[in-house]
């Protein structure tokens, strides 16, 4: 469902570090910007039933550089509501098990342990199966913890990705 959502309502948690290749995304998002506009919507979720924030999902880059520009108070965003995907339909095409590419997961660990995935994974349908879009740390530390359960996921169609 799309709608307007106030740029203070949103949150971004789960988010590296903004290294140097992502001031560059933002750099560049800020050009289209100011060029076009906002072209899609982000991809958000709400925190719970009763609440008024919303989880940036996909979007992240575009929500920053908005920010930054000042572009006004409201962004555009689809508001998507997560369901639980059994881990073993989720298609991964990233190398989870090179732990020196994924970096110290120990803070996730004890967070995903303490509150469970406060961020749902991004993935897109296959078919049967699903592909991860977004969230290889995540899936990474819910397979270790809950190795025969489902993680919520956020299923996102070709419109709903930025």
């Amino acid at each position: 469902m799309l709608r307007m959502i106030p740029v203070e309502k949103l949150i971004m948690t789960d988010v590296a570090s903004i290294d140097r290749s992502r001031r560059e995304v933002i750099r560049v998002m800020k050009i289209i910007l100011n060029r076009h506009g906002q072209i899609s919507p982000l991809t958000v979720c709400q925190k719970s039933k009763h609440s008024d924030i919303f989880e940036v999902i996909t979007g992240r880059a575009v929500l920053a550089a908005w920010m930054e520009l000042e572009m006004g108070s409201s962004i555009s965003c689809d508001v998507v509501v997560p369901k639980d995907i059994p881990c073993k339909q989720i298609v991964v095409f990233s190398d989870i098990d090179d732990s020196s590419r994924l970096g110290d997961m120990t803070a996730l660990l004890a967070s995903v342990r303490e509150n469970g995935l406060e961020v749902p994974i991004a993935v897109r349908q296959m078919g049967r199966r699903f592909a991860l879009i977004d969230g290889v740390r995540r899936i990474k530390v819910w397979q270790d913890l809950y190795p025969d359960t489902a993680i919520p996921a956020v299923v996102l169609t070709r419109s709903s990705e930025v």
